[in-house]
C-alpha cells in the first residue's frame, strides 16, 4: 500500500495543477450539498385525554384499544385527506391522487400513545379519573409546515373525538329514553292493575264475600309492589349520569381530549467551527480523490515501475544530465556519415 501510494504521489505531482482544480470543485460541491442538506425536523403536539367527573360506564372510551381509536377513528383517511387538502401537502396528489398522498403523510407522521391510565383498575382507584397522552410527531424538512401540519391534525382529531362523542352519547341517551319509556308505560299498566284490583276488592266486600276479597288483597299487594320497583327503576333511570349523557356531552363534562403541548422546532444553523471543519475534511479527501482519478487516467511512463507494472523487461535507465530536456535527441545525437 505504501510502493502504491508513493507511485500515486510520483504521478500526481506531475499534474499538480490539474489536481488541485479537481480538488476544489469536488469540495465546492460536496460543502455546497452538507450545507443547504435540508434535515428532518420534528414537530410535536400532545393531547390529553381525560374523563370528566360525570363520566358513567358508557364512556364509549376505548382501554386497550385507545391506539387503534387513534389510528382508525381520529385519524382516518378522511380527516388526513381534509388536513392534506388544507395545508396543500403532498402537490403530487393532483397527478397521482389522494392515496399517493395519504401513505406519504402518514410516513412522516408518528402517533405514540402512553401514560395510559385506561389500560389499568385498582380498587382504591375506583373513583379517580383516567386519563392519556396522545402525541402527534410531524417529520419535515420545513419547520413551519411541520409545525402546521401537526396542529392541524391535532384540531382535526379534537373535532372527531367530539363528533363519536356526541354519537356514543346520542346513542346512549337513546337508550336511556326507550328504558324510560318503557318503564313508563308498564307503569301505567300496573297503575291501572291496581285501580281495577281496589274496584273489585270493594265490590266482593260489599257482597260479604270476605274470602274473595282478602285473596284479591294479597294479589294487590304483589301489584303494588311491582309498582313500588318500576318506580324506583324510573328514578334511577332518570336521575343517572346516563339519563343526563346529553347535558354532560354538551357542558363538556365527559371525556375530553384537549392540546397541553406544543413544540416547534428550530431552523438547523451552521457552527462556524463546525463549518470549517468539515470544509478541511472535505478538501483533504477531495484532494487525496483528485491525486488518485489523475493518476489512475495518466497513461506516461514516468519512472521504471510503470514498465515493470506491465511485465516489460527493463534493463536500466539514463540518469538526468545538464541539458537533458534541451533540443531533441536527433540533434544530440552523432550525427551519420
Amino acid at each position: 500500500m505504501i510502493v502504491e501510494l508513493q507511485r500515486v504521489l510520483r504521478r500526481a505531482r506531475a499534474h499538480w495543477v490539474a489536481v488541485l482544480a479537481l480538488a476544489a470543485v469536488v469540495s465546492a460541491g460536496l460543502v455546497f450539498v452538507v450545507v443547504t442538506k435540508h434535515r428532518q425536523l420534528e414537530a410535536q403536539v400532545t393531547l390529553a385525554l381525560t374523563e370528566g367527573v360525570l363520566t358513567g360506564e358508557h364512556s364509549g372510551v376505548p382501554a386497550r384499544e385507545l391506539k387503534e381509536y387513534v389510528d382508525s377513528v381520529l385519524l382516518s383517511d378522511q380527516n388526513l385527506a381534509e388536513v392534506i387538502e388544507k395545508e396543500n401537502l403532498v402537490p403530487l396528489r393532483k397527478k397521482l391522487g389522494m392515496p399517493f398522498a395519504l401513505e406519504q403523510v402518514r410516513g412522516q407522521l408518528e402517533i405514540e400513545v402512553w401514560k395510559n391510565t385506561f389500560l389499568y383498575y385498582f380498587d382504591e382507584e375506583a373513583t379517580s379519573r383516567k386519563s392519556a397522552r396522545i402525541g402527534i410527531t410531524v417529520l419535515d424538512r420545513d419547520p413551519d409546515r411541520a409545525y402546521d401540519t401537526a396542529k392541524a391534525i391535532a384540531a382535526v382529531m379534537i373535532r372527531a373525538h367530539e363528533e363519536e362523542r356526541a354519537r356514543i352519547t346520542g346513542a346512549v341517551a337513546e337508550e336511556v329514553r326507550l328504558l324510560r319509556e318503557g318503564l313508563e308505560a308498564e307503569l301505567a299498566t300496573l297503575n291501572g292493575e291496581v285501580s281495577a284490583q281496589e274496584a273489585t276488592i270493594k265490590a266482593a266486600r260489599a257482597k260479604g264475600n270476605l274470602g274473595l276479597a282478602a285473596s284479591l288483597e294479597v294479589e294487590l299487594v304483589s301489584v303494588e309492589q311491582r309498582v313500588k320497583d318500576r318506580t324506583q327503576m324510573l328514578s334511577q333511570v332518570t336521575n343517572s349520569s346516563d339519563g343526563l349523557a346529553d347535558q354532560i356531552s354538551a357542558a363538556g363534562l365527559d371525556v375530553t381530549l384537549a392540546v397541553v403541548d406544543e413544540r416547534r422546532p428550530d431552523r438547523p444553523e451552521w457552527n462556524t467551527f463546525a463549518l470549517i471543519l468539515v470544509c478541511c475534511v472535505i478538501s483533504s479527501a477531495a484532494v487525496f480523490g483528485a491525486a488518485m482519478i489523475v493518476s489512475t487516467f495518466d497513461t506516461r511512463i514516468h519512472d521504471g515501475d510503470d514498465l515493470t507494472r506491465f511485465r516489460l523487461p527493463l534493463l536500466g535507465h539514463v540518469p538526468a544530465f545538464t541539458g537533458d530536456r534541451v533540443g531533441a535527441m536527433r540533434t544530440r545525437s552523432m550525427k551519420e556519415t
